[in-house]
């Protein structure tokens, strides 16, 4: 994981039962650079049951990377 770009967004759904949202913790300790977000009530695939909530984060995140 450090030598990804320190420009990413990790996000995590707060059901799911594939990648679980404690592996956050761990993500943000090897990447302090990343931005480290979790959609709350969201399973695997928040794409699909949050997606309104989802497109909020993303551009959000985008937005803050171009200043």
């Amino acid at each position: 994981l450090p030598s990804l770009a320190p420009h990413s967004l990790w996000l995590y759904g707060e059901r799911d039962r594939i990648v679980p949202v404690t592996t956050a913790a761990a993500v943000a300790a090897l990447l302090p650079d990343a931005a480290v977000a979790c959609l709350p009530k969201a399973g695997h695939a928040p794409f699909l049951s949050h997606g309104a909530a989802l497109g909020t984060l993303i551009r959000d995140w985008a937005h803050e990377q171009r200043r």
